[in-house]
């Protein structure tokens, strides 16, 4: 049985409200306002947290937020990693398979296009530490402009008790962590 609570019902009565009849989103219908969110603990810092990227750029892991439930990383991308010379032949082919279109929109396709292909090559964040422990990421938010961009990515669970490192990876790179208690 869905518990929707009071904040889950009164979207799902909007949400029907406006679109006139069905079911309340899967997304709402699982909302519990009774969650505990989880309490954080503290926030420790990197050790060598500034390093170069490949394609350019460099990212910087500002610090890893420990709570009783989940591990989160705070991390920064500037300036932004440049693909485009790496992925010259992929463009010229996406140039060339919209050159029949109008100026702007081929401007506005080709922007998406590199956007995509720079989110592509943006491998994301995993954790390890030194018990093995399977951390599996659970939220992720992040918004930027110009040339950088700040995320913010949660795994579960905790660190376990006995641990005492903890290494966030972004693709090849390792940014270790030694855990206190």
């Amino acid at each position: 049985m869905l518990h929707y609570g009071k904040l889950g019902r009164a979207l799902c009565a909007l949400a029907l409200r406006r679109v006139g009849r069905g079911r309340c989103p899967p997304v709402w219908s699982n909302m519990r306002v009774d969650d505990v969110p989880a309490r954080f603990l503290r926030m420790m810092p990197v050790d060598n947290p500034d390093q170069p990227l490949p394609f350019g750029g460099r990212i910087q892991i500002l610090g890893i937020e420990i709570y009783d439930t989940r591990v989160g990383v705070a991390y920064r991308l500037a300036p932004l990693p440049n693909v485009e010379s790496v992925i010259r032949e992929v463009l010229s082919d996406h140039d060339k398979t919209t050159e029949h279109l109008p100026t702007e929109e081929r401007a506005r396709l080709r922007a998406e296009f590199e956007y995509k292909m720079n989110r592509a090559a943006e491998p994301g964040l995993t954790l390890t530490d030194d018990l093995d422990t399977p951390y599996h990421p659970t939220s992720s938010s992040g918004g930027g402009g110009g040339n950088e961009r700040v995320g913010r990515t949660q795994f579960e669970p905790a660190f376990p008790p006995g641990a005492t490192k903890l290494v966030v990876h972004w693709g090849e790179l390792s940014f270790p962590v030694e855990l206190r208690p």
